[in-house]
C-alpha cells in the first residue's frame, strides 16, 4: 500500500477540541502557580499538552480513515477482478466473431 497524503480540514480540529484529550488538557490549566516564570513555563506545557492531546486524536481519526478507505479499495479490487473474469468467460474471441457476419438490426 502506498502513503496516502492527508490534510485536516478545520472540522476535524473543532473535533478534537470537543474530545475528552481537550477537556483533561484544559483541565490542567486551572492549577494556579506562584510566579510569573512559572505561570508562563505552565502555560507553554499546557499549551504543548493540548497540541498533543489534538494530535493524538487527529491521528487516531486518521487511521480509522485510511482504513475505511483500505476496505473499500480491496472491496472494489475483488469488484473488478470479478468482472474481468465474467467478461473473460461471457466474450467469444476475436477469431471467431466476425461483426461483417453480422446482421444489423434493422433487417
Amino acid at each position: 500500500m502506498q502513503p496516502a497524503i492527508i490534510t485536516a480540514d478545520a472540522g476535524s480540529v473543532d473535533h478534537a477540541r470537543e474530545s475528552k484529550a481537550w477537556r483533561g488538557a484544559e483541565a490542567l490549566g486551572q492549577s494556579g502557580s506562584h510566579s510569573n516564570k512559572g505561570r508562563n513555563m505552565e502555560s507553554r506545557l499546557m499549551e504543548i499538552e493540548i497540541k498533543l492531546a489534538l494530535t493524538e486524536d487527529l491521528v487516531d481519526t486518521l487511521n480509522l480513515t485510511v482504513h475505511r478507505q483500505q476496505e473499500q479499495i480491496d472491496a472494489l479490487q475483488r469488484q473488478l477482478a470479478a468482472l474481468a473474469r465474467q467478461l473473460q468467460s461471457s466474450t467469444p474471441s476475436a477469431e471467431a466473431r466476425d461483426l461483417r457476419d453480422e446482421i444489423p438490426p434493422h433487417y
